[in-house]
């Protein structure tokens, strides 16, 4: 096992992120927080003074910093998808369509292409014309 020190030699410069972290937080807390922050690589390894390279080397060196990263990221993945539910179901039919043509691609489509790009002969309906309430069944 390895000691308490092990992330000493990570070129990650933590100073540069002094709003987004607290002083003396773990580099596994750091990454999960900028992951939580909705950052993805090509903006987190630049402040960290590291290129993207780099970075993922990092995280391919170190199970736990590449656990607390996608933990991160699947935080705020679930804050932005229950943001988009909350106004889909409140009805902003924006928010619907996103919701329907990325959750059921196979029932919905939006300008009547399905997910290779190729026009569906129906027009971009539910499949088999069928009523969109019975589609909305298959949600929950």
């Amino acid at each position: 096992m390895r000691s308490p020190d092990r992330y000493d030699h990570v070129p990650f410069q933590l100073d540069r992120i002094h709003g987004l972290v607290s002083p003396g937080d773990s580099l596994p807390k750091v990454l999960r927080s900028l992951g939580s922050a909705g950052l993805d690589e090509r903006i987190a390894a630049p402040l960290l003074a590291v290129t993207v390279e780099v970075f993922r080397e990092v995280l391919d060196e170190f199970e736990e910093l590449q656990a607390a990263w996608e933990q991160g990221q699947a935080e705020a993945d679930t804050m932005v998808t229950y943001a988009l539910y909350q106004k889909a179901t409140k009805g902003d039919l924006q928010a619907q369509k996103f919701w329907l043509t990325n959750r059921l691609p196979e029932v919905w489509t939006l300008y009547g292409k399905n997910t290779s790009g190729a026009v569906r002969e129906n027009g971009g309906r539910p499949k088999n014309d069928a009523d969109p309430l019975t589609a909305l069944k298959l949600i929950g």
